[in-house]
């Protein structure tokens, strides 16, 4: 299929929808521009009083929105008896969701208008001054059986003075119809009367006074093409870099449609974008081309003069051309299951096999995507592809064959998958299912479903067997080994235990399977390793709780002993002072037999053996003492004076008093460094 461009052709010619738009590579639908000529078309609806005539003012109405662009502005009027009176239907507003323009049609109520004045008044006011003053061509429809009242003149003028043109269809049949006014309407604003005699003429008149409105799709303005896929079959012996296309005087605006098979060779470069000219795919097992430009006569008067015109046309309906099949190539397709297959037998004119064919070949699904398939030889001249058939559709090949770089033809195929394989058989495959029950010892229920008791538990229990090896070294062996190692080697029962407890919660873990068991499980084998481990380390439990007491203990104790210290040294301290006040050396003596602790200030410290000796053990106090007495110099003896009583008597007390107070110091540090 060739399209050429013209006032009649794509989108121009209200082609958008249509099933001419779903196979051509372009879209007739303007997507890509920032600025687009807007079309703005107003339907006033009126009720026509025969058989079902709202009925076809409503279709009509839904075929209008389909045929304009969702670009341009559509707006319906009518006289509705809810809420009564002339009102906007469908407001004037642009074509983009056309479902629910066409579900508020189908809502509409529409009762018999009394005039059109009112109606096309309110139609100019918004194509003027609202939503559509903006729009290149504005046009107005009036669907009516010619009862109403005609506008006035003045009315009339300021359509013709805007340029808005109407046209009437006079919808009825017989007498009932009155057509002159609304063919006066038609004729004074510049559009055209249609007088319907047939109801079913209606859809092809709705659609050629729709495409009014899609004449903004059209360039009137002359620009050079150009070529932007050179290698393109359809531009054979055309150099880009030699020469340069004619200029064109006028195109029709469509989109490249987003899929990776459509070619466009020829373009048209704006500052809005890239416009499509030439464009090309293979649609099923078709071609198509669309050529936006043409109408020779006012655009293409450049290329009927172009040396190559001929050839290019010629190129362009040659690949359009089915391609036929070398005769000497037997090409079938079949399916295995879910593996599609294509295979083909290649002959010589001599039925001798041609060997060593590139056979280049892509399979279009059913979702209309290529996947390519690799052929293989598995004979002498015969060739084999398979590929995937995963649901149901039409599955179509093109196969192209080449000989060492020389094309010797091109071949097609394909097959139908009209639904999933399984649905073939239409009975039972009895014979497969009894040799199930054979080799599985099963049994055959040829009874009705509700007295065959299926789900009963008589089949023999089954039994599953592994080697045991695995598990008893890796869960048993390796931690008896361990364990073996740990009692041997380690020093004390306190890492001992801790041993065997990894070793009981490993196992619990790994070899019980209980760490896939429920929280509960594992906290129970957490438990039950720290009861063994505290099994074997019991006896450190009175130690472990004394070291955690000691402190509180020891620091109890040192307050006791410190509070009776001081007590003790306060009462002695009183009786010291009240034996000194009387009697000072029998005070002094009364104290040193009373009390062995409390060292006295005026005693000198004649025999003190140090620290270094006083820290000895209390066996070696005597020899300390000796030692300290031994190394005090000799003292000389001197007589006292007269009157001073036994001089020997006081000397011997002073050195007794002295040595024991030394032993008691002695002592006293021994204890404190104890």
């Amino acid at each position: 299929l060739v399209m050429l461009g013209g006032d009649e052709g794509f989108g121009a010619g209200g082609w958008i929808g249509s099933p001419v738009e779903e196979v051509m590579p372009v879209s007739f639908e303007i997507k890509h521009k920032k600025v687009i000529p807007r079309g703005a078309l107003v339907l006033i609806m009126h009720s026509c009083e025969i058989p079902r005539g709202n009925f076809w003012g409503k279709e009509m109405a839904k075929k209008s929105v389909d045929t304009i662009s969702s670009q341009d502005y559509i707006g319906v009027l009518a006289y509705s008896y809810s809420p009564g009176g002339e009102n906007w239907e469908v407001p004037l507003n642009l074509n983009t969701n056309k479902a629910a323009v066409k579900a508020k049609i189908d809502r509409m109520r529409i009762g018999d208008m009394p005039d059109f004045g009112t109606t096309m008044r309110m139609a100019f006011r918004e194509l003027t001054r609202g939503r559509g003053k903006d729009a290149a061509q504005k046009h107005v429809i009036i669907l009516s059986d010619g009862d109403a009242a005609p506008p006035s003149r003045q009315l009339v003028s300021d359509y013709k003075r805007e340029k808005i043109t109407v046209s009437t269809i006079a919808i009825g049949w017989g007498g009932h119809v009155v057509g002159p006014p609304m063919q006066k309407i038609a004729t004074d604003t510049g559009g055209k009367y249609y007088a319907a005699r047939n109801p079913r003429q209606l859809p092809q008149i709705f659609s050629k006074e729709s495409k009014v409105v899609r004449r903004p799709l059209i360039i009137d303005e002359p620009f050079p093409p150009q070529i932007a896929q050179p290698h393109s079959d359809l531009l054979g012996g055309i150099d880009p870099f030699a020469e340069d296309l004619p200029a064109l005087g006028g195109m029709v605006l469509t989109s490249p449609k987003e899929n990776p098979n459509v070619m466009i060779p020829v373009i048209r470069a704006t500052d809005d974008g890239e416009d499509p000219v030439l464009a090309h795919w293979q649609c099923e097992l078709g071609k198509t081309v669309a050529f936006t430009s043409g109408y020779w006569p006012v655009w293409g008067e450049n290329w009927t003069k172009w040396p190559k015109f001929a050839k290019f046309w010629a190129q362009v309906v040659r690949w359009t051309m089915r391609q036929e099949a070398p005769a000497n190539f037997d090409t079938y397709a079949k399916i295995e299951g879910n593996q599609g297959r294509i295979v083909i037998d290649a002959l010589d004119k001599n039925a001798g096999y041609l060997n060593y064919l590139q056979l280049h070949s892509k399979i279009i699904g059913p979702d209309n995507q290529t996947v390519p398939v690799r052929f293989t030889q598995i004979a002498p001249g015969k060739y084999q592809a398979e590929f995937e058939v995963d649901r149901a559709g039409q599955y179509l090949a093109n196969i192209e064959i080449f000989d060492r770089g020389r094309h010797l033809g091109t071949t097609r195929t394909g097959l139908s998958v009209p639904f999933s394989p399984e649905y073939r058989d239409l009975i039972p495959n009895e014979a497969l299912l009894r040799r199930l029950v054979d080799i599985t010892e099963g049994r055959w229920l040829d009874m009705a479903p509700e007295e065959a008791n299926v789900f009963s538990h008589d089949l023999p229990p089954t039994e599953a067997k592994r080697p045991a090896w695995e598990w008893v070294l890796a869960w048993l062996l390796l931690p008896v080994f361990l364990l073996d190692v740990a009692v041997r080697r380690l020093a004390s029962w306190l890492a001992l235990s801790i041993a065997v407890e990894l070793v009981v919660l490993v196992v619990l873990l790994f070899g019980m399977d209980l760490r896939y068991a429920p929280w509960w499980g594992i906290l129970g084998a957490l438990v039950l390793a720290e009861l063994i481990g505290w099994t074997i380390r019991f006896r450190y439990i009175g130690p472990m709780f004394d070291f955690l007491t000691h402190g509180v203990a020891a620091l109890a104790h040192t307050g006791d002993r410190s509070a009776a210290s001081l007590d003790h040294l306060k009462s002695t301290r009183e009786r010291v002072r009240e034996d000194l006040a009387g009697k000072p050396d029998e005070g002094l003596k009364r104290v040193a037999q009373d009390d062995e602790s409390i060292p006295l200030a005026t005693a000198k410290r004649r025999y003190d053996v140090g620290d270094k000796e006083a820290a000895k053990p209390a066996g070696d106090l005597d020899d300390a003492l000796g030692a300290a007495k031994a190394a005090e110099p000799p003292t000389e003896k001197r007589r006292p004076p007269a009157g001073a009583g036994d001089p020997g008597e006081g000397e011997s007390e002073d050195a007794t008093a002295r040595l024991l107070r030394a032993k008691r110091r002695a002592k006293r540090e021994m204890e404190d460094k104890e």
